[in-house]
């Protein structure tokens, strides 16, 4: 359909370095549908990606959580676009609206625990971690960031009893 070709036409402009025409197209698929979550999150990497300031960029990312609360992938850009902007206060804020959105989203809970070890909650991202772990124990990645930051606060017994729990995750 529309959307598809231009998707499709907007790679291809920003293929050829053509950020204008391609912005033009998200914001022509939004003019058409203002809650449409792939073109709000492809306008905010085009823009994140082009230098745009920062405000634009947030705003596009509000604009998309607004639009799609329950959006595992538009929480997980805002909580990343402010971390990388080195913005731990809005990346917290971020990451704990996400949370009181998505409780029992693992992907959310590691962004939560990932922002709270940044912000120095080195306890507090364990266990959210831990929470994570809970929710996919088939998935070794939150025990293995537990192990990374008990060694950190020198709990080397349970890293090392963390470490073998990962090498055989769901048992």
């Amino acid at each position: 359909g529309y959307a598809a070709a231009s998707f499709n036409l907007a790679k291809l402009d920003i293929a050829e370095r053509k950020y204008d025409a391609a912005r033009s197209r998200y914001e022509q698929m939004l003019a058409k549908d203002p809650k449409n979550e792939p073109a709000l999150l492809a306008l905010a990497e085009l823009l994140a990606g082009t230098k745009a300031p920062e405000a634009e960029v947030r705003g596009v990312l509000d604009r998309a959580v607004a639009a799609n609360p329950q959006s595992v992938r538009a929480r997980i850009m805002l909580i990343g676009f402010h971390g990388q902007q080195g913005n731990w206060p809005a990346a917290m804020a971020a990451a704990r609206s996400a949370h009181a959105s998505l409780p029992e989203s693992p992907q959310i809970l590691e962004a939560l625990a990932a922002t709270q070890h940044a912000a120095g909650e080195t306890n507090q991202a364990i266990e959210t971690y831990r929470r994570a772990a809970e929710r996919m124990p088939e998935n070794a990645a939150p025990l293995l960031r537990i192990a990374e930051l008990q060694v950190l606060t020198k709990d080397y017994d349970g890293a090392i009893e963390i470490r073998a729990a990962a090498r055989d995750p769901g048992s």
